[in-house]
């Protein structure tokens, strides 16, 4: 089950529109019959889950909680009870992503799958701490947004140069 919950009012999303592509994206890696969080939130909110998790005082685009113990990339949880079907919670800060838009030129509805996709591979086990690493989950993360076919990767900055050299990715994981 998709559980969306939208606590931000600064930019407008279409929510319908939102819940196919993510259902699209967790159906892409495998996962269409486990549960995952999305809460789109304010600067507020992520700054408050990043300090206190990640011991960082400053707002990020995402944060990805994973359900599992840590996982090899790839490899799926093996659950013992329903309720470990489930991949974990991502908290995107919808005015974080929104600048980062309007900064880079990239176009909010694209960008949201994109990163929607990171915090997904996150809850999978992948990680972008090193260069090999990194390399792995852009080819995971690629893989599941051209499945989707509708993403336009160039205007949602997900394009290897954008991941280098405009805005790397700065949301971790939380274990």
């Amino acid at each position: 089950m998709l559980s969306i919950r939208m606590t931000q009012r600064a930019v407008k999303l279409d929510l319908p529109q939102l819940e196919r592509t993510s259902r699209r994206i967790v159906e892409s890696v495998g996962m269409g019959d486990w549960d995952l969080g999305l809460w789109f939130a304010g600067d507020k909110v992520v700054r408050n889950l990043n300090q206190k998790y990640r011991m960082k005082d400053a707002t990020t685009d995402i944060l990805s909680f994973p359900y599992h113990e840590p996982l090899c990339p790839g490899s799926l949880p093996e659950p013992k009870l329903r309720d470990d079907f489930n991949l974990g919670d991502i908290i995107i800060s919808i005015p974080h992503v929104s600048r980062d838009c309007k900064r880079e030129g990239w176009d909010l509805t694209h960008r949201l799958p994109v990163l929607i996709t990171h915090g997904v591979c996150h809850c999978l086990g992948y990680d972008h701490d090193t260069e090999e690493h990194f390399m792995d989950m852009y080819r995971r993360e690629m893989q599941t947004l051209e499945q989707l076919g509708d993403v336009d990767i160039m205007k949602g900055g997900a394009t290897l140069k954008d991941r280098l050299v405009v805005a790397p990715m700065r949301e971790t994981k939380v274990q």
